[in-house]
């Protein structure tokens, strides 16, 4: 009996420090999205959907091509999918490089591309951005056994997480016996946008809306574009990741070259008013 009583005030010791725990993280969480809240102004019109249908819609006007580069494209399950830029890829007005790292998912992607109108103006490609390049590197996937045995989790659970952290698929309560490491190579920007079949071609002038979905390596992305000179009339990121000290240093260095951000839900969304698209556009009285 006296041993019982010993397991069962154990437990309940457990219990109280489990809930202490996850009590401190939520409340560091929540600090994290005040803080965060603080860092990027509220534009209410200013959102990656409206500012790319706008960016659209110039460029039926003007009968011009619409330059995209997407990180982290994912299967193409646009319907599915929370992303607002792809759907601009199924418009004949746009040019698009979509980067997809892990293959069976750059098949399904690369499939879907091809099955649109005048699809040669969209090159897949099967490889990671990073800052520095690779012929191969450690990358982290959701195995195709976690959909089989959870077919009622969302899509990006099944299909969006990748990472070259595994921590990163732990964070989202992916258990270990699903994640997968593969090797995948590492393209710098400027080598994405000198790969054979570009229909950007080299010139970073050409990239005018740069979505980037990296799972936490977004702000190095970011600046990696940046620092080739990429400037796009619309940059969209994911920013819920990042550690607040590079937030900053993105937002700053957006600032600094004269781009308009906010947040929008998990994204930071930035448009740049001295970009030619936005000239003469009443779009930019609104934000």
């Amino acid at each position: 009996r006296v041993l019982w009583c010993g397991i069962f005030l154990l437990v309940l010791q457990m219990y109280f420090i489990s809930r202490r725990f996850f009590s401190q993280e939520d409340s560091d969480r929540k600090l994290q999205h005040k803080r965060v809240s603080g860092l990027l102004r509220k534009r209410p019109n200013l959102t990656a959907s409206a500012a790319a249908a706008r960016l659209l819609g110039v460029a039926r006007q003007r009968n011009s091509t619409l330059g995209v580069v997407q990180v982290g494209a994912c299967d193409g399950e646009w319907w599915d999918c929370n992303d607002p830029v792809q759907a601009l890829l199924t418009d004949t007005h746009v040019s698009a490089l979509a980067v997809e790292p892990v293959p069976r998912l750059w098949q399904e992607l690369r499939t879907r591309l091809e099955g649109l109108p005048q699809s040669r103006r969209i090159l897949s490609v099967n490889a990671a951005v990073c800052v520095e390049s690779s012929p191969s590197k450690p990358f982290y996937t959701v195995s195709e056994r976690f959909a089989h045995d959870h077919p009622e989790s969302p899509h990006w659970a099944r299909r969006q997480l990748g990472s070259f952290q595994r921590e990163h698929l732990r964070k989202h309560k992916i258990p270990n016996q699903y994640i997968d490491s593969i090797e995948v190579p590492c393209m710098t920007p400027l080598q994405l946008l000198a790969e054979n079949g570009s229909p950007l071609g080299p010139n970073s002038a050409n990239v005018d809306v740069l979505m980037i979905d990296a799972e936490g390596l977004d702000g190095q992305l970011v600046q990696a574009f940046l620092g080739v000179g990429v400037r796009p009339a619309l940059l969209v990121f994911e920013q819920k990741h990042l550690p607040m000290a590079e937030l900053r240093s993105v937002r700053d260095a957006l600032t600094a070259l004269g781009f308009v951000h906010a947040r929008d839900v998990d994204q930071l969304v930035a448009i740049l008013p001295a970009s030619t698209w936005w000239q003469g556009d009443t779009f930019m009285a609104g934000v």
